[in-house]
């Protein structure tokens, strides 16, 4: 069906027949009830963001409409201690209180509960990660080790991407745009009832234009597009039982630049090519609603992956089975206890410049979780004590234990302070890699990888301030100090001349500190600004017998300052306005200069079923550099100014 048949059956739809009104959005809450909004990441059970003892932010769906964004990294912007940086067209380096990359590995990534980082680096593939962006109901973003609720890898934060149940999407949203950067873009979901079975599915597509290349001072190789589609069903089996099943397919393409090692005299070989992904995953999840308030849930989920540039075909099958268990056994105590399994099979085509051995893996991953919420005095004080034990084929078994205490001295005050125990685990590319690099002709330089690794280690600390003076003004603060000791070096390993060997090690301390803040004000009815600033300081130490040359920059690849801002204003009852603004401060780590940039929507709801916008991006300037190169020498692009339109139909 072509797009203007789509158009003028959804305008035909409208005239004849309007729909009804829908159910009251997010953009309606006021303050003291968006603070009672309901998060469960945080301690794995529905907890009013009010009185969650974490440094928690949450993005809501109408916060990613209103901005204007086509990316689940962008919407992280907006997230105080979160450190967002687009390399080039398709690829990003992100964190949380540091350690930004685009291989970094302190950061735990779900979606829908399913975890979506992979095995092979402890990172995640953010250009992979996609969904259609109007089912997403919230992002809940954990800043701060969750280890002891999530596992391994949840360093320093947790990302939840939660999408809307399916009684919630009924109908037929369909959208459609394009522009300079966002060349084109499109989808539609369709939403039914069948009995006490409420379904959706979904199908979208975008393509992405090129930067501009920073170094050749040329268009660089870095579009991309991706279609993906999906399902989602939730089954009211009974009065106490709930099943839901979801999953998604993606394919897509993206633009890269390289320059690897090769053999013979060339010794380097610099391709622009466009390399493929693809992948899906299915998710099973049935909850029964227990007497007394408790909560009896279990997940199955399965994820098929394919990554396959020319320089590795890497295909990974993940399988993940999850118990939780909430239920109150003594007057003052809500338990949450768990057990998880998760085995990952991943298979690779090495190549010259980058291989693994073995090719071929299997790991997997134990793990059982307590967390006991105690009332020491009624709801003015509360502590949580809770621990999670994992055992997995690198280092065996790993504790991570944590203790949290809030004190409510009114409705709209909360303190809270934490101390917690988390850990990175080896992974793939750790113990098994062979990357190739070329120092000078005729000499390679081999990063391999390391048996004998020990985990990463954090001894966090961690206390906040969260406070609604006013019906128009809330306040939510965190501080933190971070202890880290085993952190990833890379130390000489001997020479073969030519051949120079260098492998991981953990021969890097260090210590973090710094403050996050966040306040919205609703100045008025129709017009509310939120405001949010990051201050972070890093000093990562090597061991006296540390040979490493490299590490110690990583304490500046992070922006030691950063602020966003954002207006958004209700013009009319059909015609609204959103302005947003930030300042990230210099990566002196990447020689890249501090930077301020706007991006501006303005959208009119035509009709009752149509709402037309224009967004502009990246306004202040014709380009800005975010970030640098990454181990496999991609270049960093410009990120240049663009625009585009969108039209989105619902009925």
């Amino acid at each position: 069906m072509s797009m203007s048949i789509v158009v003028a059956a959804a305008l035909l739809a409208a005239a004849q027949d309007p729909p009804p009104k829908p159910p009251r959005d997010l953009a309606d809450l006021t303050l003291e009830e968006l603070m009672r909004l309901e998060v469960t990441t945080a301690s794995r059970k529905e907890q009013r963001l009010m009185d969650t003892a974490a440094a928690v932010a949450v993005i809501r769906g109408e916060d990613i409409r209103r901005m204007g964004v086509r990316s689940l990294p962008e919407a992280l912007r907006m997230v105080p201690g979160t450190h967002v940086q687009r390399i080039d067209g398709n690829k990003w380096a992100i964190g949380v209180r540091g350690f930004s990359d685009r291989f970094a590995n302190k950061l735990q990534v779900l979606v829908d509960g399913r975890s979506v980082y992979s095995p092979v680096f402890s990172g995640v593939f953010w250009d992979q990660q996609d969904t259609f962006l109007e089912d997403i109901d919230r992002i809940e973003v954990i800043r701060g080790p969750g280890g002891a609720v999530w596992g391994a890898n949840a360093v320093n934060g947790v990302v939840n991407v939660i999408t809307k149940k399916a009684r919630d999407t009924q109908g037929v949203l369909a959208y459609a745009g394009g522009g300079t950067e966002e060349r084109a873009f499109g989808g539609a979901r369709y939403g039914g009832a069948a009995g006490d079975v409420h379904y959706r599915a979904f199908a979208k597509a975008f393509s992405r234009d090129e930067q501009w290349d920073h170094a050749a001072r040329d268009d660089a190789h870095d579009d991309g597009w991706q279609g993906r589609a999906g399902f989602r069903a939730d089954w009211r089996a009974s009065d106490v039982d709930a099943v839901t099943i979801l999953g998604e397919y993606f394919d897509g393409r993206s633009g890269t630049s390289t320059a690897l090692a090769a053999p013979g005299p060339a010794f380097v070989d610099p391709r622009d090519e466009h390399y493929d992904a693809s992948g899906g995953h299915v998710l099973l999840r049935w909850e029964r609603r227990l007497s007394g308030g408790g909560l009896l849930s279990t997940q199955v989920a399965y994820a098929h992956e394919v990554f396959d540039p020319s320089f590795l075909t890497l295909r990974r099958d993940t399988l993940d089975v999850d118990l939780t268990h909430r239920f109150t056994p003594l007057d003052g105590h809500d338990v949450v206890w768990g057990a998880g399994y998760r085995v990952a099979a991943d298979d690779a085509r090495n190549s010259y410049a980058l291989s693994f051995d073995p090719a071929g893996e299997i790991d997997d991953v134990v793990s059982a979780f307590l967390q006991d919420e105690i009332a020491l005095s009624g709801d003015a004080l509360q502590l949580t004590l809770g621990t999670r034990v994992e055992h997995n084929d690198y280092t065996g078994l790993e504790v991570q234990p944590s203790a949290r205490i809030a004190f409510r001295a009114h409705e709209r005050h909360l303190i809270w302070a934490a101390v917690s125990r988390a850990v990175r685990t080896p992974n793939r590319v750790d113990q098994g890699i062979d990357f190739v690099e070329v120092s000078a002709p005729g000499t390679e330089v081999h990063l391999v990888g390391n048996h004998e690794l020990r985990s990463e280690a954090l001894v966090a600390y961690e206390a906040g301030y969260r406070l609604q003076p006013s019906d128009e003004l809330t306040f939510d603060l965190a501080l933190f100090f971070n202890d880290y000791d085993h952190l990833a070096s890379v130390e000489p390993a001997g020479a073969a001349p030519p051949l120079v060997f260098v492998e991981w090690d953990r021969k890097y301390a260090g210590r973090t500190y710094g403050a996050e803040l966040a306040a919205t004000w609703q100045v008025a009815r129709a017009w509310r600004l939120y405001g949010a600033y990051t201050f972070l300081r890093m000093n990562l130490v090597p061991d006296g017998d540390s040979a490493d040359a490299v590490t110690e920059v990583k304490e500046r690849v992070d922006a030691k300052g950063q602020a966003f801002a954002r207006s958004s204003v209700d013009l009319s009852e059909t015609l609204t306005l959103d302005l947003l603004g930030r300042y990230v401060g210099p990566l002196s780590g990447r020689d890249v200069d501090a930077y301020v940039e706007a991006d501006v929507r303005l959208a009119w709801r035509a009709l009752p079923s149509l709402e037309l916008s224009i967004v502009g991006q990246n306004l202040l300037r014709d380009e800005h550099v975010e970030s640098a190169n990454s181990r496999l020498t991609e270049r960093a692009t410009e990120i240049e100014r663009g625009a585009y339109f969108m039209a989105v139909w619902q009925f």
